[in-house]
């Protein structure tokens, strides 16, 4: 039986958290990878906390105020400021949004408290091209390797990802030429020019969506919005692109906007967090008529429905 449960996002900085527990501690953890905060409240009360030592929260959050935990089993790392309340309501959080005037993330905060444990391997440079990507600190650079590390966590399956790294970083810290063996290499390669093509067809699919307060970018489906959302903003000057995932349930949007946080808007209203530029949350169809931007949005990206009820009456 495991001593140690993880529950980590779905999204690169997630996964490279599941990566460095599996180096840690090899098969003595459990993993389940979550979408946004609401999942992780929900999956907090049904664990059966006594069956280990620590529960470990990384590179995302819970809400507080619905979860029943024995909270000094709880371990939590997170760079989201939205969840910076959870350092005054559970004895051990970590919630940085910098270290030495660097924006970090979930991975970078976990590897820190794991060689401070005891992990035995190195692993900067996985760590940092994780950081890179996720601070997106990486699109200041020439390098497209934190991109492309990226890539393969949607090419591959999430377990998949987990074993290949972890076996690699068992052997050694890796470098820019050992990171991606020549199959990766040749189906990046691939993969690069198809999401080329496709992403010009993406942007056909936008709509765009006026309120009194924002310009929005809408597009509904699966699609990988840190690239996609980025890339909406730009062609069509809009506040806010918003990517509506139906089957998932999940939002998640992008601003190049200094004076929008997305954090708090996602926070507040789909029970979900991030930054002030990067954030998701999930459809929870919980409504208030003081939204008005939230009721304009939902009625807009789902064309056929007229009112919020409608909404709700047809998702449920």
């Amino acid at each position: 039986m495991a001593n140690y449960k993880l529950y980590t996002h779905n999204d690169l900085d997630g996964v490279g958290c599941a990566v460095l527990a599996k180096l840690m501690w090899k098969n003595d953890v459990d993993i389940e990878y979550c979408n946004n905060p609401n999942e992780v409240t929900e999956r907090l009360n049904k664990v059966n906390q006594k069956k280990y030592d620590t529960i470990f929260i990384t590179d995302c959050s819970f809400d507080f105020s619905k979860v029943k935990l024995d909270f000094s089993r709880l371990k939590l790392f997170d760079h989201h400021h939205t969840a910076e309340y959870l350092v005054d309501k559970i004895p051990y959080a970590v919630v940085k949004e910098e270290i030495d005037g660097k924006a970090t993330c979930g991975t970078e905060l976990f590897y820190n408290y794991l060689k401070h444990k005891g992990l035995q391997k190195c692993a900067d440079y996985f760590v940092e091209q994780v950081r890179l990507y996720d601070t997106w600190d990486w699109a200041k650079s020439s390098s497209q390797i934190p991109k492309y590390l990226s890539m393969l966590v949607y090419m591959f399956s999430i377990t998949r990802f987990v074993d290949v790294y972890t076996e690699r970083l068992a052997k050694e810290d890796l470098n820019e030429l050992t990171i991606f063996n020549q199959y990766e290499r040749d189906v990046l390669s691939y993969e690069i020019k198809r999401q080329e093509k496709e992403l010009k067809k993406q942007l056909k699919q936008v709509q765009i969506v006026d309120t009194t307060q924002y310009k929005l970018g809408v597009i509904v489906g699966d699609y990988n919005m840190s690239i996609l959302g980025n890339a909406i903003c730009d062609t069509y000057d809009v506040d806010i692109a918003i990517g509506v995932n139906i089957m998932r349930g999940s939002i998640n949007v992008r601003t190049n906007r200094e004076e929008i946080d997305l954090g708090d808007i996602m926070k507040s209203w789909f029970k979900g967090g991030g930054h002030q530029k990067s954030a998701g949350g999930c459809l929870c169809l919980s409504y208030d008529d003081k939204l008005d931007l939230y009721h304009i949005m939902l009625s807009n990206i789902f064309g056929f429905i007229q009112s919020v009820q409608n909404a709700k009456e047809c998702l449920s």
